[in-house]
């Protein structure tokens, strides 16, 4: 069923006494959505910051940008327009679609600098293989050292074995054990190292909940390589002694 026809099932009476199909709808649209787009525009940009590429090639992930991009901006308004309202407004939803096909913006020229961080280590906590890629992919140009578990429990036993990272990328939805409960078992270990919430949930006071519940920030999927590096570099390469950074630099 197409998301259109699955909101012109919202009708005024409908809407009140399906209220929990609304909610179970807005939480598909935000982990089923979203989480692909994680991937589709995670490999996306990261290809589109490699200089080697001929024009054919770039042409064509810059489509495939423009078009994850666009749907992701759909997604976000079909969801503004829910929560505003007491039933999703199928005509916005068309409107924005339309208005986002129309006004595609370029994708932007400028290059991230991304410093060497060999100094560095991170772990991906993520139940999804292609996100632990995706992640992997644009944490690679860094120099980082990094590891992978696929739940909270393994990233729990690696803790307990005393492995310390500088950050701690966690999913917010995993089977079994969430990030939320995750975070605050690794908390309760006395771990404070920084852990940063990974989130295809990108709801308003998002930030205050995840602070409440043991993170240090939370970056919305799909991941946003400036969002990224500013946490890089904010969490990472600020913290080391300036010989250290220096001489990371000049072995690049």
């Amino acid at each position: 069923m197409s998301i259109t026809r699955f909101l012109s099932r919202f009708t005024p009476r409908a809407a009140e006494d399906t209220s929990h199909r609304q909610r179970d709808f807005l939480a598909l649209v935000n982990h089923e959505i979203r989480t692909p787009l994680n991937v589709i525009l995670g490999i996306a940009e990261s290809n589109l910051q490699n200089e080697a590429l001929t024009p054919e090639i770039r042409a064509s992930f810059e489509k495939i940008y423009h078009s994850g991009d666009m749907l992701l901006h759909v997604v976000n308004d079909m969801l503004d327009s829910s929560k505003a309202a007491d039933k999703p407004d199928v005509n916005h939803v068309q409107h924005a679609a339309e208005h986002h096909e129309e006004h595609i913006p370029p994708v932007s020229s400028s290059k991230i600098i991304r410093e060497p961080m060999p100094y560095g280590s991170v772990l991906i906590v993520d139940d999804m293989e292609s996100n632990l890629d995706v992640a992997r992919l644009l944490l690679q140009p860094y120099g980082l050292r990094i590891e992978t578990a696929v739940s909270g429990f393994e990233a729990i036993a690696r803790i307990k074995a005393g492995a310390v990272y500088d950050i701690i990328f966690m999913d917010h939805m995993m089977p079994e054990m969430d990030g939320m409960e995750t975070a605050k078992k690794i908390r309760d270990m006395g771990y404070t190292r920084p852990i940063i919430a990974l989130t295809a949930n990108a709801f308003t006071g998002q930030s205050e909940l995840f602070l409440a519940n043991g993170f240090d920030e939370f970056i919305s999927k799909p991941m946003d390589m400036r969002q990224l590096n500013n946490s890089l570099n904010k969490l990472i390469r600020d913290r080391q002694p300036p010989e250290v950074i220096e001489a990371a630099r000049a072995k690049r």
